[in-house]
């Protein structure tokens, strides 16, 4: 924010400020409500926290990826092999026609 803002709106400056602060601190509280921070706590401690929290989402994000590729892939297998069965259940090979049996005879007597 200018200087010629801060002097016209002084207060707004501090109040952006203090919401920022609590928005940074409630995914931490929300994700340990058992562990809430002392009052004590220093900033320098609570932004460590959030550092830690926010790599652990990242490879909780990246393990979900993983394991989304790997059921794809798992269900991709299992309907390539439903359509080879249903072909397979679809198609049948006759194992006698009369049009096959005749093939070798000539004449009437086809």
């Amino acid at each position: 924010m200018s200087a010629a803002a801060e002097s016209t709106m002084p207060a707004t400056a501090s109040v952006v400020v203090v919401e920022r602060d609590q928005a940074d601190l409630a995914p931490v509280i929300a994700l340990h409500p058992m562990q809430r921070p002392e009052i004590g706590t220093e900033q320098t401690d609570l932004l460590a926290r959030i550092a830690e929290l926010e790599a652990r989402v990242a490879d909780l994000q990246d393990r979900n990826r993983e394991l989304a590729s790997d059921l794809d892939n798992a269900l991709d297998q299992l309907s390539g092999h439903a359509l080879h069965d249903e072909q397979e259940r679809l198609v049948h090979a006759p194992t006698w026609s009369p049009w096959t049996a005749s093939m070798s005879q000539e004449g009437h007597q086809r």
